[in-house]
């Protein structure tokens, strides 16, 4: 095409592209002048040539393989079921294999029958070359994989230094009953182009890993043995349209076989059903296209379309249509009304039959096609993403297309897998990031009921600045992949959107690409997340909650909203979900999103010193020096399909059923319904009564409760009697009724837990429990009782040994402990170094002070003042109450510096023997759990061996915490140990209990058979360990309630004592024991004083205020009610007070006669807008002169600091402003501002 006439083109935003009506090839489509069918050195698509992606290519269409007769046809509906058909042949299995390293060494010849391939290896199709021990696999998030060789390249070229050609050849015979018929070849999925060779004999060329492509082979064929050979390289320039965050691989990788046609044959079919207004009726709106090939018998011919509903036929239409040399194609449509159908969504995936019969005028026929296709219909309405009139909440998951031990070549079984797990979790949602996935794929989605957001194949993340943009050169390829997606998956009722593509920027190009799509099809929805202004959705990634809620204060924003990636879920992640989740459900312009993502990206290897497996990942294959490691491993489950933890908080926030507390010790809840079809009447009701864990009463209930609709439930449980010093639940549960395809009866699908407030509580009198004695030296104090013996390390104010019945249950110190190994949000945010101050601390304490208290009767007091090495030293207040009967109270508090960074943890660790190895503990669980993720993990009572508190993250970290925890009990076999528990119904507390040390996760080994086991358990015994985050995992930490803030007192207490199996946890976990006065070491924080000396900006009275946003400021919170958040300096600060605006604003303050002498301030905007690039320019008038000009500042650049002499001055004017005065997501912060006296000010200085 000519260059100057593609300008036009583009400049007019005219479509390029449409549904194919001509003569059923593809000679390349925006192939440029190149003759169909040709090739030459001289030409070589595969580099430097953007606008030639494919040669002699057939048009797209819906997978399609025709069977003989209709019962077939009915057996049959489904991609898999191709090859039950007489017209398929499959072409997979072992193909004799060669690479090269570089095209400079290729084997020019290979194709030609007589070419020599003895000496080549066999490989298996489908597959990846790089998984059966050729070339090498490449990790890359955002960068080209061929950025690292040393001869730096510029689009559209191609690797100069490396990049491999794979060769494939095999030998096929054709079916004898082929003769007449139109054979065609398909390749599913080739990555990254690839030339087609049959007997020596050049056919075609292709581009898009990801789409399926057909070539036509009639005049390439011969009787008996045919030879076939396929050119692949592993890069083309196509590749830098395919720049996604993968592990890179090559080959063929999806099936390849061939299928035949009768001479007139159904090229293509497009499926449409259109619902009444009431969404109770519809029609079937049906388009076929027929064609011909080289030759045909002309006449008439009869088409015949039945659906069926359960095996059953109720539906039946037919239309004759010529053939002849002036029509070789023809395009039949049909429209045909259903009074009532069962409708198609994710909670009732029905599905109805299509048959397609091309028969010929004597009645016979010649083929017949089938289909599976659902009624529904997806649409905006008021603003909402609906599906047959109701709206959609996406509950989703992304999910490349990756399996550990096979790269992308996925077995059905492992399709399989992914949807009962998905659908077992609440999820309702897939995106198929970032390309279109097998067809198997979407017909499970049809059949099990998931919607699905395909995407196209394009990403020029390493690029995305300069390709595709606006250049011309690119156009046709990025629209090519839109109708490489659209075509092939058109039919499926589960895909509700289209999105052009991931992280390519904006420009043209997405603008013609959209074009075509909603001239493609105008029935679904438009996704794409860099250039949401012309799509049909308002998608981000990994938006912060308070940019969700700016989102929500202007009235304009009505496009429906959706976070297509959110949750970042690296190693163990998915911390504050429901925070998201609550700000979901908050507002209807919100729906949901997709967490990232479904399975770990790496490769299942075993170590050839210890047999022993792992999974493999970036910098394992070499590639350490150019590589995003482990980045690719954000699953909710492992690459072998085993589910990680984080999956259940997952379950518990996607669920459909909400409940909320009414009168418990009634027994009365609130229960909503959010499914969108479903009664709740589908579901078993369970409710269970737990006093301290164990269940004292239980029923069961049916709820008859309509979709979208709420109602207090009383339950029939009776008034709870509450016993003294007991704790109490209400556990409500709901089940599968009966079996589903994708979960048995009994399948919980929704929970919810509510502590019932026991007031009945009483001390126990301590004086029942026997009397201990103490002994002192230097170093020591040792405290002796019945049955027990505890010695105290005076130097470290630690516990140094513990004996009980003669036996030592601790094989190291419990000492203070403030290092958890970071986890992978920890190391994105560099949490190593910030935090490094408590590691270093961490286990050595040293004591100031300390005092002895004999409490006669009621035990022995023990109390330290400890001092630990921070980089600002920091201070422990520690005492330790020895009872009479075993038990031994500890009370911590740990004070800290504000100088310091956030704490990772405030614990004890020991080490313990082995043979305590069975943990029983009454908290939250039975799975791993923290501060932030902890919704879906009820309290009870759970039992676990320590092996099974390690969960093995690709990349070691933290791991196998339980919070909520009330006792904790590590026994031997024989039930004796060590006893855990709160004290005083005080705060739950933590534990963990690993193999492993703290610093051996923290080491930097790369997996977890390098780990070197300690030789007894890790036992730390937790008052708060900060949470896992999961915003994301390049420097989001976790929230800050999340977090130990330092300069905050950190307290917690616990006791411990030895047990036998005569000791009951429960029991002994509700003595209220006896407590004295807090010690004397303690320093009281004295109350902040009223300060007459300064003032807070926002407690002054303003003059004027004006303000862009509906004149509005928020005082100590910003406009869309967050916190006030600055970058100052490299950290986010919040502040507690200050004032938020939007431009234009101007406050006016009457300084008169106050005696104020300075004003002090940090301003800049807040981070609440930092995804919209907000800005904004900040001045400062003093009695009418400009004193203070920030310059423009945008929301990513760091505050600043204003500090003005303003004695003598009668008024101060405050004001924001940008150049076109835009208040929307122009959020300015004056955070932190003080008028101050000099009276303050002498103190100060």
């Amino acid at each position: 095409m000519n260059r100057k006439l593609k300008l036009i083109i583009l400049s007019l935003g005219i479509s390029l592209f449409a549904f194919g009506d001509g003569d059923g090839s593809n000679h390349g489509s925006g192939h440029g002048n190149i003759t169909p069918g040709t090739y030459s050195k001289e030409n070589p698509f595969w580099t430097n040539n953007p606008e030639i992606f494919g040669d002699n290519r057939e048009d797209y269409h819906v997978p399609r393989v025709s069977f003989d007769n209709l019962e077939e046809a009915l057996k049959n509906t489904k991609y898999k079921d191709f090859k039950n058909s007489k017209n398929y042949k499959s072409l997979n299995g072992q193909w004799d294999f060669k690479m090269v390293n570089h095209p400079n060494e290729d084997l020019k010849d290979f194709y030609k029958d007589d070419y020599d391939i003895s000496t080549w290896k066999k490989i298996p199709v489908p597959s990846s070359w790089q998984l059966h021990g050729y070339d090498q696999m490449r990790y890359n998030d955002t960068a080209y994989p061929w950025e690292y060789q040393k001869t730096q390249i510029n689009h559209p070229d191609t690797p100069k230094d490396y990049n491999p050609i794979g060769y494939y050849k095999r030998e096929f015979e054709l079916p004898k009953d082929w003769k007449n018929k139109n054979i065609f070849i398909s390749l599913q999925g080739v990555e990254s182009a690839y030339y087609l060779y049959i007997n020596g004999k050049y056919v075609g060329y292709s581009e898009d890993t990801f789409a399926d492509h057909d070539f036509y082979l009639n005049k390439y064929l011969k009787e008996g043995k045919n030879t076939i050979g396929i050119k692949v390289h592993r890069w083309s320039d196509g590749s830098w349209l395919e720049s996604q965050d993968m592990i890179k691989l090559s080959g063929i990788f999806r099936d390849v076989f061939l299928y035949g046609t009768p001479e007139v044959y159904i090229r293509d079919y497009k499926v449409v059903t259109d619902l009444d207004e009431k969404y109770v009726n519809g029609d079937l709106l049906l388009d076929v296209d027929l064609s011909t090939k080289d030759k045909y018998i002309p006449g008439e011919y009869i088409l015949e379309g039945k659906v069926f509903h359960k095996g059953v036929e109720i539906k039946t239409f037919e239309k004759r249509f010529i053939i002849d040399e002036k029509i070789k194609n023809k395009k039949l449509s049909f429209k045909e009304h259903f009074v009532n159908p069962e409708k198609w969504s994710n909670e009732n995936p029905n599905l109805y039959t299509l048959t397609l019969s091309l028969k010929n005028k004597k009645n016979e026929t010649l083929e017949v096609l089938s289909d599976n296709f659902g009624f529904r219909e997806i649409e905006l309405k008021d603003n909402k993403i609906m599906v047959n009139g109701k709206k959609l909440m996406i509950r989703g998951v992304n999910r490349h297309e990756f399996v550990g031990d096979a790269g992308r070549t996925l077995s059905e079984e492992t399709m399989i897998k992914d949807i009962l797990l998905m659908k077992q979790h609440n999820i309702n949602s897939v995106r198929s990031s970032h390309y279109p996935n097998d067809h198997k794929w979407y017909d499970l989605c049809d059949e099990y009921g998931l919607y699905v957001l395909d995407e196209a194949n394009v990403e020029t993340h390493g690029r995305l600045d300069e390709i595709p943009q606006d250049r011309v050169e690119w156009t046709e390829a990025v629209v090519d992949r839109q109708k490489a997606m659209v075509e092939r998956a058109k039919n499926h009722p589960s895909i509700i959107m289209w999105s052009l593509g991931n992280e390519s920027s904006t420009g043209k190009n997405f603008e013609i690409a959209h074009d075509w799509v909603k001239k493609a099809d105008p029935t679904r929805l438009t996704h794409y997340e860099p250039q949401r202004s012309i799509t049909d959705t308002y998608s981000r990634m990994y938006r912060s909650i308070e940019e969700m809620k700016v989102y929500t204060i202007y009235e304009d924003n009505k496009k429906p909203y959706i976070q297509c990636e959110f949750a970042h879920g690296m190693g163990n992640s998915i911390g504050n979900l429901q925070d998201y989740w609550d700000v979901m459900e908050s507002n209807e312009v919100f729906h949901g999103g997709y967490i990232w993502d479904w399975v770990d990206q790496a490769i299942e290897t075993k170590d050839e010193k210890t047999g022993k497996t792992y999974f493999a990942y970036g910098g394992d294959w070499g590639d350490e020096d150019f590589t995003d490691k482990n980045f690719s491993a954000n699953g909710l489950i492992f690459a072998d399909r085993t589910v990680q933890p984080e999956i259940l908080e997952v379950k518990k926030v996607f669920q459909n059923i909400g409940m909320k507390p009414v009168d418990l010790i009634n027994g009365k809840v609130e229960i909503e319904n959010k499914f969108m079809f479903t009664n709740l009447d589908d579901y078993l009701g369970k409710w269970e009564l737990l006093e301290n864990g164990k269940v004292i009463k239980k029923g069961d209930f049916r709820v008859n409760l309509n979709p979208e609709k709420k109602k207090v439930l009383d339950l029939n449980i009776g008034k709870v009697k509450m016993e003294k010093n007991r704790e109490y639940f209400l556990n409500v549960n709901f089940y599968l009724a009966k079996d589903e395809n994708w979960a048995r009866e009994n399948h919980l699908v929704a929970f919810e837990q509510f502590k019932i407030e026991n007031k009945n509580l009483e001390k126990i009198n301590g004086d029942k429990f026997g009397k201990v004695t103490y002994v002192q030296d230097k170093s020591r104090i040792e405290v002796k009782g019945d049955g027990f013996k505890v010695t105290f390390d005076k130097n470290k104010g630690t516990v140094e040994k513990f004996n009980y019945k003669d036996e030592e249950i601790l094989k190291s110190p419990m000492e203070f402990n403030f290092w958890r190994a970071p986890n992978d949000n920890d190391r994105g945010n560099g949490a190593m170094k910030r935090l490094n101050t408590w590691k270093e601390a961490s286990q050595k304490s040293k004591v100031e002070n300390y005092k002895v208290t004999n409490l006669k009767d009621k035990g022995v007091r023990i109390d330290f003042e400890i001092v630990i090495p921070t980089t600002t030293p920091s201070k422990v207040y520690t005492t330790y109450t020895i009872c009479g009967n075993g038990e031994i109270i500890v009370d911590s508090s740990l004070y800290t510096s504000k100088d310091l960074p956030e704490i990772p943890e405030f614990s004890f660790i020991s080490e313990m023997d082995r043979k305590y190895d069975n943990v029983t503990w009454y908290g939250r669980g039975p799975e791993e759990n923290y501060i932030d993720r902890k919704t879906g993990y009820p309290v009870g009572i759970y039992n676990k061996k320590v092996k099974d508190f390690f969960i093995p993250y690709i990349n070691p970290s933290e791991t196998g915490n339980r919070s909520g925890v009330r006792w904790v009990s590590l026994s031997d076999k024989n039930k004796n140990g060590l006893l855990i528990s709160t004290v005083d119904n005080n705060e739950p507390i933590e534990f963990n209990t690993l193999y492993f040390t703290p610093n051996e996760l923290s080491s930097g080994k790369r997996h977890p058979i390098d780990l070197v086991e300690n030789k007894n358990i890790v036992l730390r015994v937790i008052g708060k360990q900060m949470g896992v985050g999961g915003d994301n995992s390049w420097g989001a930490r976790p929230h800050e309630k999340y977090q130990l803030l330092p300069g905050e007192v950190q307290s917690f207490s616990f006791k411990f004592r030895g047990m036998d199996k005569k000791v009951s946890p429960e029991e002994i976990n509700m003595n209220n024991l006896p407590r004295q006065e807090k010690n004397q070491y303690l320093y009281k924080e004295e109350g902040e004083k009223e300060n007459k000396n300064e003032i807070s900006l926002s407690d002054m009275t303003f003059e004027t205020v004006s303000s862009g946003y509906k004149n509005i400021i928020g005082k100590d919170r910003t406009i869309a009610n967050n916190k006030l958040s600055l970058k100052v300096e490299k950290e986010i600060v919040t502040f507690d007070k200050g004032i938020n605006v939007s431009p234009y604003s101007e406050i006016k303050i009457n300084l008169k006669d106050k005696g104020y002498d300075r004003f002090t301030a940090y301003v800049g905007m807040d981070r609440e807008v930092v995804g919209y690039r907000g800005g904004g320019t900040f001045k400062i008038l003093l009695d009418g002169k400009e004193v203070f000009n920030s310059g423009y500042m945008n929301s990513f650049g760091k505050s600043q600091f204003v500090d003005l002499d303003i004695s003598g001055k009668n008024e101060m004017v405050l004001i924001m402003e940008n150049d076109k005065n835009e208040s929307k997501y122009n959020h300015g912060t004056w955070a932190d501002g003080k008028f101050i006296k000099k009276s303050l000010l002498s103190k100060l200085f």
